[in-house]
């Protein structure tokens, strides 16, 4: 599969780069289910276990212009509902806690398999709805302006400026950020949200 050419190289800071990618950069095919599972076969964060909790990756840092703005922005992969699904088929047989089949199961998958949002865990994921980079929103939108259908997409993210736990915590083991690399379709990078800071909120209410 062709991935981003997004350089995920980690500094001797543990610093990550940060990329902003046009909606181009996301028209490329479902990755084959044989590559899901080859990655499944090799190990995943639940099975092998986290024992080096104080190895962290520290994800690229939040900008002033992100807290200030009327979005959340979050930081994660893209992904489609195409690769959701087949993730879902491919990585049922590897969870304890979601059973086969479940419809809408991909992401709490992606957390039992990734050991994210469990005891002793400095991170969480979450399925958000976020926009390209040259999608025409304003500050000053309102409910009458959503961006338009072809800007926005579905992602899978790790950080989120819209709270302050996920400002300071968001740190995963080099293992599990590794993992999450290898399993996702895409690179991870910073996104705004589909909806403002106030509707965010209020959908979460």
């Amino acid at each position: 599969m062709t991935r981003s050419t997004v350089n995920l190289t980690i500094t001797s800071e543990g610093q990550l780069p940060v990329s902003h990618a046009a909606g181009s950069e996301f028209k490329r095919p479902t990755p084959p289910l044989s590559e899901i599972i080859s990655v499944l076969e090799k190990g995943y964060p639940a099975k092998e276990g986290v024992t080096d909790r104080a190895d962290r990756v520290q994800l690229p840092v939040i900008l002033p212009y992100m807290e200030e703005y009327s979005r959340p922005y979050f930081f994660g992969w893209p992904v489609t509902h195409a690769w959701l699904a087949l993730f879902e088929k491919c990585a049922s047989p590897y969870a304890a806690s979601v059973a086969p089949g479940c419809i809408g199961s991909a992401v709490p998958l992606l957390k039992e398999l990734s050991e994210a949002a469990r005891t002793g865990a400095d991170f969480d994921l979450a399925e958000e709805t976020a926009v390209h980079r040259d999608a025409p929103v304003q500050p000053e939108d309102d409910d009458e302006e959503w961006p338009p259908a072809e800007f926005r997409f579905c992602m899978v993210s790790i950080r989120n400026t819209a709270f302050a736990c996920d400002q300071i915590f968001a740190r995963p083991t080099r293992a599990q950020y590794a993992w999450l690399n290898a399993i996702m379709p895409l690179e991870p990078q910073w996104f705004k949200s589909f909806a403002s800071r106030e509707q965010y909120l209020e959908l979460l209410s």
